[in-house]
């Protein structure tokens, strides 16, 4: 009952801008508000919402230094769990050598009420340079030790248009074994991500896969069709 109370609350902020503003504390601090709503929560190749819609809000403090920290809160629904939501602090550093040349790294945890052995904390650290760019994630918990590495482009068209395409390379710290019986450590995931900014929402249409057979993705999921190709619609608006 507690997450479709916060889904509600969310998603009347995203179509609602005037309930919430930024705020400019001072010259250096600047606060920020971000909802989103998709129409799956999808993370690296894996269903996390059991296919239905999700809405999460984000808070942000940063400073001109590139310092800053924030918390976000999202819908959680795999069967096998708990959890009906997820919580994630992190603190970071962005540090541009120009305008199309930076890095961000990050340190945080994520946590599950009603299932303290799914927090992780994790370590997070991307480089871009003019629109190509590489992220690395390394989770680790009580039943976690994973490592995500993507790596894509992003170009910009007119119009506030822009397509992302990303390819992830990820190792969830288990061995995997298809329905051959061959096993492997890594999987991959693609991501196809077209999007539009207008009046300040923007709005993505992304195809998400992965290479995990159905055998796997149960070792993982508890449910092989938790992994399978899907389209995401989202809207996500800043404050």
């Amino acid at each position: 009952m507690l997450n479709k109370k916060i889904s509600v609350i969310l998603l009347t902020c995203v179509v609602n801008s005037s309930l919430v503003h930024a705020i400019e504390i001072n010259k250096d601090l600047n606060l920020n508000f971000t909802t989103t709503a998709m129409s799956e929560y999808r993370r690296s190749g894996f269903d996390l919402s059991d296919g239905k819609p999700v809405v999460q809000g984000l808070v942000s403090l940063a400073h001109k230094s590139g310092w800053d920290i924030s918390a976000q809160i999202s819908n959680y629904d795999v069967v096998v769990v708990p959890a009906k939501y997820e919580i994630a602090y992190t603190a970071g550093y962005f540090y541009p050598f120009n305008e199309k040349v930076y890095i961000y790294s990050s340190l945080g945890q994520t946590i599950y009420p009603n299932w303290a052995d799914g927090n992780v904390t994790e370590w997070f650290i991307s480089a871009t340079a003019y629109g190509a760019f590489f992220n690395y994630f390394y989770d680790w918990g009580k039943n976690s030790n994973a490592q995500y590495r993507y790596i894509g482009y992003k170009y910009n068209f007119p119009n506030n248009v822009w397509l992302d395409m990303r390819y992830g390379y990820n190792d969830v710290g288990i061995q995997l074994k298809n329905e051959d019986g061959d096993i492997r450590n890594n999987y991959s995931v693609r991501k196809f991500e077209l999007g539009k900014k207008y009046n300040d929402i923007s709005y993505t249409l992304a195809y998400v896969d992965s290479d995990l057979t159905n055998s796997e993705c149960t070792q993982i999921m508890a449910y092989g069709d938790k992994c399978s190709s899907t389209v995401v619609f989202g809207i996500k608006k800043t404050f």
